[in-house]
């Protein structure tokens, strides 16, 4: 098989690769998917329609949860870092374009000498395998698991936790899921294809798996970097762990350009593991109070549609009011001596 000039498929490819994957489907570009308003992924299937990363298929559907297979996998990672590949001439497989770039850069994959293994889905396990190689390690199982976690590269699909088990390696990967990975590899500003070395990497390299004070900042990091910060870029998210040293840890929203000005703190009570503050800091800044209620929304308080407007008349009045968010009820609290700041005390 020989491989001719090099051809820049990457940039027509990228409307399909999350679409048809080969075998003669049709991938088309929606305004809007009509088969993920209630999935967990809706948002990041968005964002990955929005940046030209995905699409969907002829009858309007992206189909989250569907499997995917080694070979669409292969493609979907290679297409959405808009990488070139070589044309292959007399092909066996749709996919040996991709095969022969993931061989050069010795990404682990089954489907290199066994066809038949590129068309059966990739379990969760191998494709942390392949991350981990794309930025230049080499970590097998559990270790590449450990590698993704521990740098935030991806989560575990429990809820609430973050840890190899609950990670699910023998699962096999959704599209849902893909779209996952390639946009928690993009937040990380992973935005290109290094090397996989030949060699295990050091044990010692690998990451502290997060405790479970770790873990509930993450998971608020992770909330307001995907449904918040997208929307706020002016805005950048920092944690600091207080494991031990104080009652509660906080997450915190900084300015972008000014990373010494704090604009809004979330406080988080490893015991109950839950948020028991919002607190505004710069409520003069651009945007600040819509992002900060815009948070409070995100981070699971079902607040009213009105809940920004509250905000501005409880800085403006001076006033403190109470509002009702489902089960909580919200303390707001203007500062008693700064007109800029207010607290939301979760009740």
């Amino acid at each position: 098989m020989k491989r001719g000039l090099k051809t820049a498929l990457a940039a027509s490819l990228l409307f399909s690769a999350f679409g048809g994957f080969g075998g003669g489907s049709i991938a088309v570009l929606a305004a809007g998917f009509n088969d993920i308003e209630n999935h967990w992924a809706k948002e990041t299937i968005t964002w990955g329609q929005q940046e030209g990363l995905i699409s969907g298929y002829p009858d309007g559907t992206f189909k989250p949860n569907v499997q995917v297979t080694e070979a669409e996998f292969v493609k979907m990672m290679v297409a959405s870092f808009k990488t070139e590949v070589s044309e292959v001439q007399s092909p066996k497989h749709w996919a040996d374009a991709y095969y022969y770039f993931a061989e050069s850069k010795n990404y682990p994959l089954k489907g290199y000498q066994e066809l038949a293994q590129r068309d059966q889905p990739i379990t969760r396990e191998r494709v942390a395998e392949f991350v981990v190689g794309t930025v230049g390690k080499n970590y097998s199982g559990d270790q590449a698991i450990q590698y993704l976690i521990g740098f935030k590269l991806a989560t575990g699909k429990v809820e609430g936790e973050m840890t190899i088990a609950s990670f699910k390696g023998q699962d096999t990967l959704t599209r849902g899921e893909a779209a996952q990975f390639i946009r928690n590899l993009k937040i990380n500003n992973v935005n290109y294809f290094r090397t996989r070395p030949y060699e295990p990497s050091p044990a010692s390299e690998l990451p502290v798996m997060p405790s479970p004070t770790q873990v509930g900042l993450n998971q608020i990091m992770y909330v307001l970097n995907t449904h918040v910060m997208t929307k706020f870029p002016n805005y950048s998210v920092r944690s600091a762990n207080h494991d031990g040293h104080f009652d509660t840890s906080t997450v915190t929203v900084i300015d972008g350009k000014n990373r010494n000005l704090l604009v809004t703190q979330i406080e988080y009570d490893p015991k109950t593991k839950s948020i028991v503050l919002f607190h505004l800091l710069e409520s003069e800044r651009e945007g600040s109070v819509e992002m900060t209620a815009a948070s409070v929304k995100a981070l699971g308080f079902p607040v009213p549609d009105n809940f920004t407007d509250t905000l501005h008349t409880v800085l403006k009045e001076h006033k403190e009011q109470r509002v009702q968010a489902g089960q909580w009820t919200l303390y707001l609290k203007p500062d008693e001596n700064l007109m800029t700041r207010m607290e939301i005390i979760v009740e």
